[in-house]
Formats: structure tokens, sequence, C-alpha cells
């Protein structure tokens, strides 16, 4: 008998799952992308301990059908792609089919469902890959996932998690990023109760920007817009003064999705090699609109890194959209504060006696000579008479009359 065997499907998917399902994070940012890819337009996210023993991901979606809930947590079961041709079009978040399976393989997954083909509500509860209850239930539109004791009976996986406060720092940012992906979604993110942060969902990216960073970044920022026959950025980069010690805050989408690349990372810093010190990284949420046959996201099951059909046009799209938002904000700094500055000049004219106006702008031959300027002393010392070889302006301008001696004529 030979060894080799056909491994069991629950084996297969906590195999699968330690590629897709590395921390919570993995999970929130798998179960957010189905919530966006079902057309919802408020999503909340709750968590506790991190996201290790408690993660709740609610939306108002279109929901799943009663007939496919099962099949949701099958192996490659999914509603996005019918054929290997659709791979090199798409425009979903996910597309392959392994996330339910993966994450209910390494823990407890509650999902409640309803669609509106469907007279009422479906709720399934999935443990360790094996599906333990389905039943109908009354719940509104949309889908509600909850996911407990993650990594339980993969005990050398649950080691290697980091400390609560680490692992809701990653959620914290993949959600940050999700959110800036998709301003037209309102995001709620709940952490052990307490409210984190709430974007509006008005289609306005530095309206997400303002609930995720803050005021402060918000008022920093400078517009990216710019076009080649390559792609198109748009987005918003931010000033020197808002520059962090590392690239935490930088974020770039490709067709709204959030990708990881070397390229627009060096193509940014680059535009701002004379803006920054040393070891300063630039704020930066940059949206690429390109052709999705130029761009393939099918390269690793996170989906996070993508390859480029033209990686040179894609750092001078880049770069080029970044530099002219510095250049023209520049530009126009300097203008207003010349501007600025002339008004302030001549306000303060105005306002001076007459008499000091007039000793302003009168002339003084003396001072005015350049060769006195060149021989006075210091200010402290008391002032001494010009040379005697410096004749005053009058002087030297009229030409000297030669004199003439009148002779009395005699008689």
């Amino acid at each position: 008998m030979g060894n080799i065997i056909i491994l069991d499907e629950n084996t297969a998917n906590q195999i699968a799952a330690g590629e897709v399902i590395e921390r919570p994070a993995s999970v929130i940012k798998e179960l957010v992308e189905n919530s966006v890819d079902a057309g919802a337009t408020k999503i909340t996210v709750e968590i506790k301990n991190g996201g290790v023993s408690y993660m709740r991901v609610t939306d108002n979606g279109s929901g799943i059908q009663k007939d496919d809930v099962a099949l949701a947590f099958e192996r490659h079961g999914t509603g996005k792609i019918r054929t290997s041709d659709d791979i090199r079009t798409i425009s979903t978040m996910g597309f392959r089919g392994e996330a339910l399976p993966s994450i209910a393989s390494v823990a407890e997954v509650v999902l409640t469902t309803a669609n509106k083909a469907d007279p009422g509500g479906t709720m399934i509860t999935v443990r360790g890959g094996r599906i333990e209850e389905q039943s109908d239930m009354g719940c509104p539109l949309g889908t509600v996932i909850t996911v407990k004791d993650l990594f339980f009976n993969t005990p050398a996986r649950f080691k290697f998690l980091r400390s609560d406060t680490t692992e809701a720092r990653y959620i914290h940012d993949i959600l940050v990023r999700t959110a800036l992906a998709h301003p037209d979604v309102s995001f709620t993110y709940i952490d052990s109760g307490k409210e984190v942060f709430r974007t509006p969902g008005d289609d306005n990216i530095k309206s997400a920007i303002y609930a995720t960073y803050g005021k402060e970044i918000a008022d920093a920022l400078f517009e990216v817009s710019y076009k080649d026959e390559y792609a198109s950025v748009t987005g918003f980069v931010g000033n020197a003064q808002i520059a962090a010690g590392n690239r935490n805050r930088q974020s770039f989408f490709v067709n709204k999705r959030y990708v990881k690349s070397k390229v627009f990372v060096a193509a940014v810093e680059q535009a701002y090699k004379t803006f920054l010190m040393k070891n300063r990284y630039p704020f930066a949420v940059l949206y690429l609109d390109i052709n999705y046959e130029a761009v393939d996201v099918n390269v690793h099951p996170a989906k996070t890194e993508v390859r480029f059909s033209d990686e040179q046009a894609l750092f001078r799209t880049i770069y080029h959209g970044t530099s002219n938002a510095l250049m023209s904000k520049t530009q126009r700094h300097t203008g207003s504060k010349q501007i600025s500055d002339i008004i302030h000049r001549e306000i303060k004219k105005e306002a001076l006696p007459e008499r000091h106006q007039s000793d302003i702008t009168r002339p003084n031959p003396v001072k005015d000579h350049p060769v006195e300027k060149t021989l006075s002393r210091p200010t402290f010392e008391k002032q001494e008479p010009a040379p005697s070889f410096v004749k005053p302006v009058e002087e030297r301008r009229q030409p000297q009359e030669e004199s003439v001696t009148m002779k009395p004529q005699g008689l």
C-alpha cells in the first residue's frame, strides 16, 4: 500500500487557513470585504479581547439566499466568478471562496442572514469546519457573522498571537484602510463596547480621513489628481509637519483594493525627496484607477500583493501625480505669502504719522551715496562727517563754470 493519501476536507481547510487567516485582523478583513461585495452601505465591527475571543460583523447588504448558506462554507464556494476568464477582470474584493471555510475550520462561526428573495432569514452554526445547526429565523435584510474562540483547535497557531492590545491595533489598521478604500460606506468600529471611530459614508475621501485620522491630519493635506495614458491617480498627500518616522500612514489602493506595493512607496518618497529630512516618511492616501487586465490580484490568498503589467509606467504615474500636488501647493503658498507681505507693508506705511512718512521718503544724498555706505562706521560709534573728498550730489551734478576776472577798461 502506498504512502500518499488524500487529506480529508477539515485538514485541508486548516492548512488553507494558515495562508488566509493569520490573526484576528485577517478574519475582519475577509468578512468586511464580503460585506462590501454584498453592496452594504453600513458595516459595524465589534471585537473583544483583541478579537481572539469575540468578533462580530454586521451589514445591511443583500444577504445570502437560504439555499446558498451551507454552500458558502464549502471550499471554493463563491458567487463572484464563474470561469477562469473572470479572474482577468476581477472587480470584487473576494473571489477565491476560501474565507468562510477557512475561518470556520479554526473557530466557531454563527451566521444569520436574510435575502429579499426569501420570506425569512436563516441561521447556521459551524464549529471546527462542521455544521452543528441550521434553522430558519426572523432577521432584517443583511448578514451578521459572529466568530468566537479563534484557533481553539490549533494551539500552535494560538500561541503565536500577540497581546490583545497589539491584535486590536492590527484590526484598527485594516479597518481604517478598508474605510478609506470605500468612503461611500459608513463604517463603525467598536472595541470592548467603546466606539473607536465612525465614518460618515458620504463618498468623500477627506471626510473618511478626518473620521479615521483626525482633524490635524485632515487640515494638512494636498490633493492629488493626475492622469496619463497608463492610469489615473487621485487622493491626498500630507505636508512635512505630519510626516512620521515610519510608513504606517501610507495607504495605496488599486481599483478600490488596498495593496502593498514597493513601486508606490518608491514613487511617493522620490517625489518628497527635497521636501523631507532623512528617515521621515510622508502621509499618503492614493487611489489608482487602472484597466483590470493591466493588474493581477491573484498572487496571494490575502490579495494584498499585486503585479502590474508595466511597473515603470506605474512609477511615473504615481511620481508625477505626487510631485505636481506638492509643487502646485508650494507655489500657491509662496505667492500668497508675497501678496500678504506687500499688503502688510502698505498698511503699516499708511498708519505712520505724516512727518515720519516724509522723513522716510525724503532722499538723503550723503547717506544714499555708495562711498559713504562703504566708509560708514558701526552704529554704536559716533558718526563723523563725510570726508572732504565726497561732494554733495547737487554739487557733483552741476558742471563747474570757469571763473572769469573782469578788469576795468581804461579810459
